[in-house]
């Protein structure tokens, strides 16, 4: 395995108030409950813009296995996007 071979995407949507994880292919949830701490902390979520990183109330969480391909589509022109990647970057499609 690479480097970030384990990559958790997380995202926080403020209109549902509902966060997202989405793990890695074949992540063993003990594996997953491991790093819920860390990701879960205070610091990640403030990164997020998330109202009360201190606690929880009220949010939704839901984990999900990520989908190992994704496209992006522009509804106007139908066109395909770049993906973004963890990390910044596009991927090459």
């Amino acid at each position: 395995m690479g480097k970030h071979a384990k990559v958790t995407e997380m995202q926080f949507f403020p209109e549902q108030n509902s966060l997202e994880l989405s793990v890695p292919k074949g992540l063993k949830f003990d594996e997953f409950t491991g790093s819920t701490e860390k990701l879960l902390s205070e610091e990640l979520l403030k990164e997020l813009r998330v109202a009360c990183p201190g606690c929880f109330s009220g949010i939704s969480v839901l984990i999900r296995e990520r989908h190992e391909e994704i496209i992006n589509v522009d509804l106007e022109t139908m066109e395909t996007l770049p993906t973004r990647l963890a990390g910044g970057g596009f991927a090459d499609r």
